[in-house]
C-alpha cells in the first residue's frame, strides 16, 4: 500500500473515532476554574516542528489518591506511549532520543521520526489516543481529549 495510503486511513479512522469539536467543548467546561484545583485529565496529542506529542495533565479526583483508578487509567497509557517511543527509538526510527516526562499529574512525550518511520510512530500515538478516547467515554467528568488534527 505504501505509506500515503496508511496514513490516509489512520487520518480518516481518527476524524471518525475522534471528532475535534467535541473535545474542544469538554476542555473548555473547566475553562472557568482559574485558581481552582481542576478535576480532570486533559490529554492533547499534536504534532510540532517534525514531532509528534501527547502532553496530559490533571487529576481524575475519581477517589482517594492512591485509589483512583481512572487516574491509574490515564497514569498506564502515558507509559505505554513513552515505552512504545522508547522501541522506536532504540530501532533506529526517530532523529534524536524522545522527549518522555512523567511526573504526578503531568506527562509529555514527543517524538521526531524518521522519514520512513512516521507511519509506525503515528500509530503508537493514534492507539494511545484511542486510550484516552476510551477513558473519555467512559468518564466524561474526569477525562478531556484533544485528539490530534490529521490532514490527509
Amino acid at each position: 500500500w505504501g505509506l500515503i495510503p496508511n496514513l490516509l486511513v489512520i487520518g480518516i479512522t481518527a476524524y471518525i473515532l475522534f471528532p475535534g469539536k467535541r473535545a474542544a467543548l469538554c476542555c473548555r467546561a473547566n475553562a472557568g476554574n482559574a485558581g481552582k484545583e481542576t478535576i480532570m485529565i486533559h490529554t492533547h496529542f499534536f504534532q510540532k516542528n517534525g514531532t509528534v506529542c501527547m502532553e496530559m495533565q490533571g487529576h481524575a479526583m475519581t477517589a482517594p489518591k492512591g485509589a483512583d483508578l481512572v487516574c491509574a487509567a490515564a497514569t498506564t497509557v502515558a507509559y505505554t506511549l513513552a515505552q512504545a517511543v522508547q522501541f522506536l527509538y532504540e530501532q533506529g526510527l526517530l532523529e534524536e532520543k524522545p522527549k518522555i516526562q512523567i511526573a504526578d499529574g503531568y506527562a509529555l512525550v514527543s517524538a521526531a521520526p524518521k522519514a520512513e518511520a512516521w507511519a509506525e510512530t503515528l500509530m503508537a500515538f493514534w492507539v494511545t489516543q484511542a486510550g484516552a478516547y476510551v477513558l473519555e467515554h467512559n468518564y466524561p467528568q474526569a477525562v478531556c481529549l484533544m485528539p490530534m488534527e490529521v490532514s490527509a
